[in-house]
C-alpha cells in the first residue's frame, strides 16, 4: 500500500484539514449571530412592583395563618398576568396590540420570599412600554380581587397596592445574543463538517505525481520482449546439449 492509498483510508474527521474548516466556519457563525444581534432594536422595558396587602377578617385570630394564606397565593396571582381577562383589559386600555401579541410582551413574576409582584412590559416605544406596564398592574389587581371576592357583592380580602410605578429602561438583548451566537455556532459547525468532509474527499483522490510515476515505472519495469533472451538461452542450452 503506497502513501496515497493510505491517505484515502484515513477518516475525514481524523485529518487536520477537516477540523480547520470546522473551526473557521464555527467562528464565522458566532460572529454572524453577534452581528445580527447588534443590528436589532432592543426596545424598552418598563417594570412596576405591587405589594399584596391582606385585610384580616374580624373573625381572624391567627395573624400568622393569614400571612401564610397570602404567601401561598402569591404565585397564583402572578399567573393571572397571562390570563385572557387581564390581557384583554390591557388591549382595551392601550390598544395597538392583540391579546396574542401582549402575551409575548408582558410578564408577571412573584419575588421569592416576599409578598411583592413585579409586572414588566416590553415595547419599541418608551411611552407605550410604561403604559402597558401600568395597565398590567391595574388589570392584575382587578383580576386578583375578583377571584378572591368569590362573587358579586363580596369583598376581597386582598389588594395589590402599587409601591413602585413603572420604571422604563432600554431593553436587553443578552438572551437574544446568546441564542443567536449559539445558533451560529451550531450552524457553522454543521456547515464546516460538511465542507471539511468534501474537501478531505477531494484531496484524498489527488495522487502525488511522484508516487504515481514511481507506481507506473514499477509496474512496467520488465517489458514484454524481455522474455526473449530467456528463450534464446534455452535454445542455446538445447543446442549445446545436443
Amino acid at each position: 500500500m503506497n502513501g496515497a492509498q493510505a491517505r484515502q483510508r484515513i477518516p475525514a474527521w481524523r485529518r487536520p484539514l477537516f477540523w480547520v474548516v470546522v473551526v473557521i466556519t464555527s467562528v464565522l457563525g458566532v460572529g454572524a449571530g453577534v452581528l445580527w444581534t447588534a443590528r436589532q432594536d432592543a426596545g424598552w422595558e418598563s417594570t412596576g412592583t405591587v405589594f399584596v396587602a391582606f385585610t384580616f377578617p374580624a373573625t381572624e385570630t391567627d395573624p400568622f395563618g393569614g400571612a401564610q394564606f397570602v404567601t401561598q397565593r402569591i404565585d397564583t396571582y402572578a399567573q393571572l398576568g397571562q390570563s385572557p381577562e387581564v390581557l384583554q383589559g390591557i388591549a382595551d386600555d392601550v390598544g395597538g396590540q392583540s391579546v396574542a401579541e401582549l402575551a409575548d410582551n408582558v410578564s408577571v413574576e412573584a419575588v421569592p420570599g416576599s409578598v411583592l409582584i413585579r409586572a414588566t412590559a416590553h415595547d419599541g416605544d418608551r411611552e407605550t412600554s410604561a403604559r402597558l406596564a401600568q395597565s398590567l398592574m391595574d388589570n392584575l389587581n382587578r383580576a386578583a380581587m375578583a377571584v378572591e371576592a368569590g362573587g358579586p357583592g363580596n369583598t376581597s380580602p386582598i389588594d395589590l397596592v402599587p409601591i413602585q410605578p413603572p420604571l422604563t429602561v432600554p431593553g436587553s438583548l443578552l438572551l437574544t445574543a446568546l441564542a443567536a451566537a449559539g445558533g451560529g455556532l451550531v450552524g457553522g459547525a454543521i456547515t464546516g463538517a460538511v465542507l471539511g468532509w468534501l474537501l478531505c474527499l477531494v484531496t484524498s483522490r489527488r495522487r502525488n505525481p511522484r508516487v504515481a510515476a514511481s507506481g507506473r515505472h514499477g509496474r512496467h519495469r520488465y517489458p514484454a520482449h524481455s522474455a526473449t533472451p530467456r528463450r534464446q538461452r534455452s535454445v542455446v542450452r538445447g543446442v549445446s546439449d545436443g
